[in-house]
């Protein structure tokens, strides 16, 4: 999975964290400003910068969330993920979905 960059003329404003993420009752932001701009949204931790927006997919034999330090630590504004294994304090937003959420944000 690649990560998708948010590619805008610059008069055109970044998209916000509110922007990307599709409010429903089962979303709750943690430690996250809705109004903070979003550079990037990826899955891939490698691919962090800073303003990303990261999403941890869980895959067959990993959970995503073994990857968000890096992904901050490399400058990611927000962790949007499941709340299974989700460690305290972890910035960003805590969904029903990961994989329908990213999807989401990339059609946004």
């Amino acid at each position: 999975v690649s990560r998708s960059s948010i590619d805008r003329p610059r008069t055109t404003p970044l998209p916000t964290a509110s922007d990307l993420l599709v409010r429903s009752e089962s979303t709750r932001l943690v430690g996250l400003n809705p109004q903070q701009s979003v550079t990037s949204i990826i899955c891939d931790s490698r691919e962090a910068q800073p303003g990303s927006m990261f999403f941890a997919i869980s895959g067959t034999s990993t959970s995503g969330l073994k990857y968000a330090s890096q992904a901050l630590d490399r400058g990611a504004i927000a962790v949007v993920s499941e709340e299974s294994g989700r460690p305290e304090g972890l910035p960003g937003a805590i969904v029903g979905d990961a994989r329908a959420a990213w999807a989401m944000a990339l059609a946004s």
